[in-house]
């Protein structure tokens, strides 16, 4: 399982099966984001996999606000042919 999260306030937006289908939600996401608060709004996200360890950090330092979550880096999604371009 793949989330994708919202590193302002470091809490999940939503949940997938598959990491393309969490990038795509992210993207969606954002649209609506910017739809409804302006054009030039806008919102970092970090994504993450299900592993049920020890909690992994964001680049910034902070921690996921859920137990078991991996981090996922951008050449991890660059290995997997997700293009976040």
């Amino acid at each position: 399982m793949f989330a994708v999260f919202d590193t302002f306030s470091n809490c999940i937006v939503s949940r997938h099966r598959t990491l393309p289908n969490a990038v795509k939600a992210s993207r969606k996401h954002l649209r609506l984001v910017q739809k409804r608060y302006g054009k030039s709004s806008y919102m970092t996200y970090g994504f993450a996999e299900w592993t049920g360890q020890e909690n992994d950090r964001f680049p910034l330092g902070l921690p996921y606000g859920y137990r078991g979550w991996k981090a996922i880096q951008r050449y991890d999604l660059e290995e997997a042919g997700v293009d976040l371009d």
